[in-house]
Parts: structure tokens; sequence; C-alpha cells
């Protein structure tokens, strides 16, 4: 009889909750109805109705910030202006930072992905304050949305703010290290040359790779030699990237690490450098245990044409595993 009772509660509850939810559902669809007229007459040159506008309940700023959301991609110059002018001046600013302060992870992410709306004078200060949040998610959405608005966030900063603690949040800063890296080319070879942990390491590499800046080579080159394979297949990927004949030496060279993640970047270097010295290498690279080192290899060959095509077309004969990938990669393109 207990458990029935309790079910019974518990389904009663489950059945208000719904209720509630869909009155609030239903509640912020008319509101949205009642707004978004409004908002398109305002952005065609009618004053936002006074009546409206002193109509408006603190509630209302959230499905405001919807509408604006949902217009902000399709406008552009005076009408976005115009739009962002209009969310600062109901409150918006206000209402996010006091979401901020919410428990809940998926309020503040909100909040933060609203500010970046707003003039950069508006909320730079807020945002930088996010940079500290508890959570990964809204840490780094703050990160990108001060990127967004040109503010300045230094190398030095970025890596105080998120590897402090010696968390690894590579895959997810990757986008906002090469953001910001044509402008802090030196600190991040800086960085480089410390002793930095390995994660910070791997974003400073691949972010000067994709600047693709010819005085950075030599800080690449040297990470080739590190103890850690990641730290070496990320610099030989990165001089891949940047493709430039004076990493020759250093490519040749991971094309016989032992690390096989190494020898597949530093195959694919050699076919964007174009090194007919590595052609030998590259032959015996064929028959390597890893799949991914005989096509990258065989792909090289490829690419620096001439001995190389003609040591892959015949490569190619025979049932042995290098002919499979030679003839794999022949066949691709019409090559």
């Amino acid at each position: 009889m207990i458990l029935a009772a309790v079910s019974i509660v518990i389904m009663i509850a489950l059945v208000f909750r719904r209720l509630r939810i869909q009155k609030r559902q239903a509640w912020w669809n008319t509101r949205k109805q009642v707004l978004t007229p409004a908002v398109f007459a305002f952005l065609d040159g009618t004053p936002f109705d006074a009546p409206l506008r002193l109509s408006l309940g603190k509630s209302d700023i959230r499905p405001l910030q919807e509408i604006a959301h949902d217009l902000i991609s399709s406008v552009r110059g005076d009408a976005r202006d115009k739009l962002i002018t209009l969310l600062v001046e109901v409150g918006g600013v206000a209402d996010n930072t006091r979401r901020l302060q919410s428990a809940r992870e998926w309020e503040r992410l909100q909040a933060v992905r609203n500010l970046s709306l707003y003039p950069k004078e508006n909320v730079e200060a807020v945002l930088r304050k996010s940079l500290d949040d508890a959570s990964n998610h809204v840490s780094i959405a703050a990160a990108k949305a001060l990127i967004d608005m040109d503010v300045e966030i230094s190398v030095r900063e970025l890596t105080e703010k998120f590897f402090s603690g010696g968390g690894a949040k590579s895959l997810a800063l990757r986008e906002i290290f090469r953001r910001i890296a044509p402008n802090q080319t030196t600190a991040l070879r800086r960085m480089l040359s410390e002793q930095t942990t390995e994660p910070v390491k791997l974003l400073s590499i691949d972010a000067l790779g994709t600047v693709r800046d010819y005085s950075s080579i030599p800080a690449i080159m040297e990470q080739c030699a590190s103890p850690s394979i990641n730290v070496r297949a990320e610099a030989m990927r990165a001089l891949a990237t940047i493709g430039h004949p004076d990493a020759m030496p250093t490519i040749l060279t991971g094309l016989d690490d032992g690390a096989w993640e190494v020898r597949a970047q530093a195959a694919v270097g050699a076919g964007r450098v174009g090194i007919d010295a590595a052609i030998p290498q590259l032959s015996g690279l064929l028959d390597d245990q890893e799949w991914w080192v005989r096509f990258r290899a065989a792909e090289a060959l490829k690419k620096i044409g001439g001995k190389g095509q003609k040591l892959l077309t015949s490569a190619a004969k025979g049932p042995s595993r290098a002919a499979r990938v030679a003839g794999l990669v022949l066949s691709q393109d019409g090559g």
C-alpha cells in the first residue's frame, strides 16, 4: 500500500510538472507572437511602441533575446545595430549577468551566448569573469565570445585560465589558439621553449602550423626531438602544413621514427614539400606494419611525381600489401 501511495504521488507530481511546462511553453509562444511583429516594425523604422515597451516584464527579455538570436544572422549594418541597441535598452545585459550566477550550467552557457551579441564595452568585463567558470563549456564559450569581439587575450592568460589546474582541454581550445596565433606567434614560440605541459605544447605547435610563419620552423623542428610521441607527431604535422624546404632534414629523420604516428606525418610532409631524397625511405614505408603509414607513403610518392610516381606504379604489381596500397592510391583521381 505504501509503494502504491508513493507511485500515485510521483505520478501526480509528474502530471503537474508536465502541465507547468506546457503552461510555460504556451506563455513563451504567446509572448513571441506579440513581440516578433513589434521587433520587425522597429527594424523597419517604426519606434518601439511605448505601451509595449512599458509593458515588458523581466521575463519578456528572454523570448526577446531568442527572437534576436533567430534574426541576428540574417540582418546586417544598421538593422543589426538597432537590434542590439534594443536588447541593451530592455535590460538584456543585466538579465544575462544574473543568469551567470545560476547553479545550472546550461543557463550560464546560454547567458554567455546571449552576451556575445552585445557591444564589447557592455560585456567584456562580465565575460572575462566567466573565463574562471567551473564549467569548461562555459569558460571556453566565454573565451570564444571575447575573441569574436576582437578582445585581446594573451596566450599566457589562456594558459593560466585553462591549464593551471592541470586540465587537458586541447581539443576544445584548438580553435581559440588558432585564432589568436597570427598576432601572438612570438608568445607561442616562447611557450615551446618553456617547461609547459604537453597539452599546451600541442596547442602551440598546431597554432603555429596554421599560421604558416616560416620564422617558426626552427622552434617547431626542435619539438620533433621530444620524448613525447604526441608532441613529435604534432610538430611533424605542423611542418607538413607549412610545407617549407627548410624542414626537409627533420622530415627525413621523421620517416625513420619509432612511432608510426610520426612516420605517417613525416610522409605527408615529404609529399607536400616534394622531397626527392625521401623516395627510398618512402619506398620502404610502403611495407610498413601500420596501414596509415603505408597509405601516406604511397600518397607522398604520388605527389612527388617523377621517380616517385614510377616507383609507385612499379610497386603496384603483385599481391603484397605494398602493392595493394600503391594500387589504391594510384586509382584515386585517375592517378
